[in-house]
Parts: structure tokens; sequence; C-alpha cells
């Protein structure tokens, strides 16, 4: 699982400052495919601390832009390949 934000929103729209607001998880599993599950406001400081940052990229050859999750000089391109 790749962390990628923790943020409140809220459920009921319609209610305006009344509305309650819940922490919901974003993250990636191992198939990178996006969720998001509501979790308490005692996982979200836990969860803050476990985000990734994802860094862009731009292939020299083929000048297409892609996302990876670490920085490193000699990362190869996925459309390349």
């Amino acid at each position: 699982m790749i962390v990628i934000g923790v943020s409140h929103r809220k459920i009921n729209k319609k209610l305006g400052s009344n509305a309650k607001k819940y922490y919901f998880l974003y993250y990636y599993d191992e198939k990178f495919i996006l969720h998001s599950e509501r979790i308490s406001r005692f996982e979200a400081i836990y969860r803050k601390f476990q985000k990734k940052k994802t860094f862009r990229f731009v292939c020299p050859t083929c000048d297409r832009s892609f996302k990876s999750f670490q920085k490193k000089k000699d990362i190869r391109c996925p459309y390349c390949d």
C-alpha cells in the first residue's frame, strides 16, 4: 500500500457548516489502483507520516511525462521499454 494523501471532507454538504467531516485515506494498492477509505482522526495523524511524494519526469527520447515515487537520476521510461 502506497499512501498518497489524507484529508477530511464533508459527507452531507447540504447542511453547510453543520455537516460532519470525516478523514479519508487515499492510497494505491499492489496493482496501482486508487482507493479511498474512511479512517479515524487518530489513524489520520499516523498515516500523514506515511505519505509518499510523487515526482514527475519527462523522457528525453519520446517526450512523454510519467510519475514515479523514487527520485533518482537513472529512471527508465515505462513507455520506451
